[in-house]
């Protein structure tokens, strides 16, 4: 590797045990989730220290057990897992048996390790042309990246599972999506549909193409600088604000269903509401009224249990309604009021001069993009054809 390399290598290492430093020390509203991604860090950094001072030639430890370490990696895996379980459920906590997705780990470890009683076994496969070391790690990268690629898929479900329900508690999804964790699942999952292909490759031709070098590395680079990144910029990595961190928790905790609420069938679902179809319109029609007269949509972080108690009834109550009467969830139900404001706006001749942008965030709309795809399914057309269609008899 060039020194160039050298050096980007070790900035990323230094990156990735800063970032986990930071996690480790703060005070975040979700501890469990911070220290699970610093580990994650940790081990990604160590990683790629080992590999620096193998290629600069200054590891202090033996060459093979350098590997025997690298054999930690198999960690990350239930670590994401984990991880995510502890972003998409506020009240998670590690238990005894979380300890078993690590077994595996421990095994391969152990076996690693039981090689070192033989001091003479171990110097013949550390040299990286070893044929020996090359099949064996091989077949551990392949395993690895099928073992991987299990956890992400596990992990994508907790995503997808949380993100079901944030459509009938939220009318604005930026700050809870979790786009940036599926980013992260994402990338760890295409490094391991990677990984097993080019680990193949090097037993064909005898140990020249290396997995770290030409997949991990990179990967890592990636990953460390996106969670860097994102971590500054977003409060979801570090909730070093107490009054935000206390906000999102409030907002991750309406995710989570009343345990009463099963997912089978509306009648089921909201058997135990005690409204019947006459009081669920009396109930809608005041519902209507506050939406109109005293226009909370116009908050852009309204949610479901801020109009129930405007309307005084319960959360439940309020999805019961907006389902049998409206027949919509929350999000589009709010929305709808929102792109109608944003049209009455562009007909208000006080606003003629102003922006898209400023219209949407006048109406309640925490982001462009949002706005103009949910404007676009609603009128069907985009906000500046409909804003065109407008003027168009005025200058006839």
């Amino acid at each position: 590797m060039s020194i160039a390399a050298l050096a980007a290598l070790i900035v990323m290492a230094q990156l990735a045990l800063l970032v986990a430093m930071l996690l480790m020390i703060a005070e975040p509203a979700m501890r469990t989730a911070n220290r699970l991604l610093a580990l994650i860090l940790l081990v990604i950094g160590g990683n790629l220290l080992l590999f620096f001072w193998k290629e600069t030639g200054t590891t202090p430890f033996p060459g093979y057990y350098r590997r025997v370490i690298y054999t930690v990696c198999f960690a990350i895996a239930p670590l994401l897992l984990l991880y995510t379980r502890a972003m998409v459920q506020p009240a998670f906590r590690l238990r005894s048996r979380d300890t078993l997705h690590f077994v595996p780990v421990a095994i391969v470890l152990g076996l690693s390790l039981s090689l070192l009683r033989d001091p003479e076994a171990g110097m013949a496969i550390a040299t990286d042309d070893s044929p020996y070391l090359v099949w064996l790690t091989s077949v551990l990268t392949v395993l690895g990246s099928v073992w991987g690629l299990g956890y992400v898929l596990a992990s994508l479900r907790e995503v997808k599972r949380y993100q079901r329900g944030l459509r009938n508690r939220f009318a604005s999804l930026e700050a809870v999506s979790l786009r940036w964790l599926r980013r992260i699942l994402y990338l760890f999952g295409a490094m391991n549909l990677v990984l097993a292909p080019v680990a193949l490759l090097r037993v064909e031709v005898g140990g020249q193409l290396h997995p770290v070098l030409y997949v991990i590395l990179p990967t890592s680079i990636i990953l460390l600088n996106y969670v860097a990144i994102a971590g500054f910029r977003r409060a979801q990595l570090f909730y070093a604000l107490p009054e935000l961190a206390s906000l999102l928790n409030e907002k991750l905790d309406a995710v989570e269903p009343p345990a009463d609420e099963p997912d089978a069938g509306s009648r089921t679902k909201y058997a135990r509401s005690g409204l019947d179809e006459s009081a669920c319109r009396q109930l809608w029609a005041e519902v209507s009224r506050i939406m109109s007269e005293d226009k909370p949509y116009l908050d852009d972080s309204l949610q479901l249990a801020k109009l129930a108690k405007a309307v005084g009834i319960s959360t439940q109550e309020l999805s019961q309604v907006l389902s049998t009467c409206a027949g919509q969830n929350f999000y589009d139900y709010v929305n709808g009021y929102r792109v109608r404001e944003v049209q009455a706006l562009m007909a208000d001749p006080a606003y003629r001069e102003a922006s898209l942008l400023h219209l949407a965030e006048e109406a309640g709309f925490r982001s462009k993009s949002t706005f103009n795809k949910y404007f676009k399914a609603s009128v069907g057309m985009t906000p500046g054809e409909y804003r065109a269609s407008l003027e168009a008899p005025k200058t006839a």
